[in-house]
């Protein structure tokens, strides 16, 4: 298994590779603090999961950032992951972001993040589906 990281603060980001290679043995993660080298990535390898959080991203705007992103992972089998500083409530206002898999805010305890990563890495998705309410924790 590929995962791509993408996040703009690099030690929350190597924070959540490595937590990410410890849930899934044997998968490799890569992780990037800039778009452009991302993309890149993404073309290379197509990987099975990428996370981002496009608001530590220095683009003009996060919908841009994630139509990019989206148009790099094309129709492929991708696991869409937004992980933000933004609380589950502000996430789930945001309709341009419900085109995610999973959303995991960074605020979560250690217990919820882990559990959502597990969720994603074993079945494509966290729990919550397109259109329903986020949990707050």
């Amino acid at each position: 298994m590929r995962i791509l990281v993408l996040d703009g603060h690099p030690l929350y980001g190597e924070m959540l590779g490595a937590l990410l290679e410890e849930l899934a043995p044997g998968a490799t993660c890569e992780v990037f603090s800039e778009l452009e080298p991302a993309l890149d990535e993404i073309a290379r390898t197509q990987p099975s999961v990428v996370i981002v959080d496009p608001s530590t991203l220095s683009w003009p705007t996060q919908e841009r950032i994630l139509k990019a992103l989206h148009e790099k992972i094309g129709a492929a089998a991708v696991s869409f992951v937004l992980t933000s500083g933004a609380c589950d409530a502000a996430i789930a206002d945001a309709p341009h972001l419900m085109q995610f898999d999973a959303i995991i805010p960074k605020a979560a305890s250690g217990d919820v993040l882990e559990a959502r990563l597990k969720a994603v890495l074993e079945h494509g998705r966290h729990q919550r589906g397109v259109g329903e309410a986020a949990t707050r924790h």
